[in-house]
């Protein structure tokens, strides 16, 4: 049995709080409630939270203060040097306006659910940060904005869809980063205004410098001049938001271009597969060209010796034969080449191993080349030895 997730819904609405519980109830979930920031920092510290739901309009501290406090209580955990949030927080709302947007930017959060929400919202939400899909798992992002917050809000939403991530507090750190992975990373996402280089200038160094026209770079701004927006397109940008950013709209434009760069990275898979298929194919039929060009240069050396030479009955008879051993072989490799071919397509699993002498084979494939070589006055000699192991011809 999947391990039971402790859900906080801190609500001060009992009505909204049954409704969670029944809906949750439907998962594999143990519901807390609280009605306040104060209860629920208290139920967080006697208990082990795995996510949770908070109101945004309650009275006394309402949910982004409460929020702030669980970040003074050091419910979170740090890394490199980074505040990240150990529970998850989904914000529930009522007034779902910019403004709200921009303070749970401000904090350090982008998950929202606004009220009223249709039946099967909130567990759906709760079961996407709990227990994420990632659909674009073995991709690589780069992140580049000197925010620290506004990192760890990429990073967590970039991480939820499966992807690895980079990250750079300045327009050089980036671009340093992107010259040593250039050809790893799927997609770019930087600030427009940082220190020591600054967005654009990043960018035109990736589409010209280090000549990656591919790559998605999709600028996060609070701009809104239209003039330096068009600049920013000129510079390579493929697609641009304004800080602060709502997180469906992030992904949704995410989604487009990763979808499509994922598609090319399986596209250019499927083209080093087939090259290299023919080139198996190419080495097969070299190889299969020769194996069968040998016989059939030996059934025409023994058939121009006897026309033309004037033999005796058993001379006419071992050269005969011959003809008739080369002939067999070269039967033996067409019946080997279609027995493979049913084997590949599933007809034949009748597999059976045999045992061969080395010795024989080598009296064969020397008696075949026996008539090219006394053309050219050639000698050819069998020899074997440390008991018959090793052959050579001389």
């Amino acid at each position: 049995m999947a391990n039971i997730k402790n859900i906080l819904v801190v609500d001060d609405s009992s009505a909204f709080q049954m409704i969670a519980r029944n809906e949750l109830s439907k998962g594999n979930f143990q519901v807390f409630e609280a009605k306040n920031g104060d209860d629920a920092v208290q139920i967080i510290k006697e208990n082990s939270i795995d996510l949770i739901s908070m109101d945004i309009e309650m009275p006394g501290m309402n949910g982004f203060q409460t929020y702030q406090k669980m970040m003074d209580e050091k419910f979170f955990i740090q890394d490199n040097d980074d505040l990240s949030i150990k529970i998850p927080v989904i914000f529930i709302t009522s007034l779902d306006t910019l403004a709200i947007r921009a303070e749970g930017f401000d904090v350090g959060s982008a998950e929202f659910l606004t009220k009223p929400f249709a039946s099967g919202d909130l567990i759906s939400s709760v079961e996407k940060l709990l227990s994420p899909k990632f659909p674009f798992k073995g991709l690589t992002a780069l992140i580049a904005d000197d925010s620290k917050p506004v990192r760890t809000i990429l990073k967590t939403i970039l991480s939820e869809q499966g992807l690895n991530v980079l990250e750079a507090n300045d327009g050089l750190e980036a671009y340093e980063i992107a010259s040593k992975n250039i050809k790893e990373i799927d997609l770019i996402i930087t600030d427009v205004i940082m220190p020591h280089m600054d967005g654009e200038e990043f960018c035109r160094k990736v589409r010209f410098e280090m000549c990656e026209k591919e790559v998605p770079i999709l600028f996060l701004s609070r701009l809104t001049d239209k003039e330096r927006i068009l600049d920013m397109f000129k510079a390579g940008a493929t697609d641009y938001l304004i800080k602060p950013f709502v997180k469906e709209e992030l992904v949704a434009r995410m989604q487009i271009h990763l979808s499509s760069r994922q598609l090319n990275k399986q596209l250019e898979g499927k083209v080093f597969e087939l090259k290299q298929v023919n080139k198996l194919k190419d080495e097969f039929l070299a190889i299969c060209s020769h194996d069968l060009r040998n016989p059939l240069l030996a059934i025409n050396g023994f058939t121009t010796f006897l026309l033309e030479e004037n033999l005796d009955e058993e001379e006419q008879k071992t050269s005969l034969e011959s003809i008739q051993s080369s002939v067999e072989y070269l039967l033996g490799l067409v019946n080997d080449l279609l027995d493979l071919r049913q084997f590949k397509d599933g007809n034949s699993t009748d597999l059976e191993r045999s045992s061969m002498s080395i010795y024989h084979s080598a009296q064969i494939c020397m008696e075949s080349l026996r008539p090219l070589a006394d053309g050219k006055n050639i000698s050819m000699v069998l020899n074997s030895e440390t008991g018959g192991r090793h052959f050579y011809f001389r």
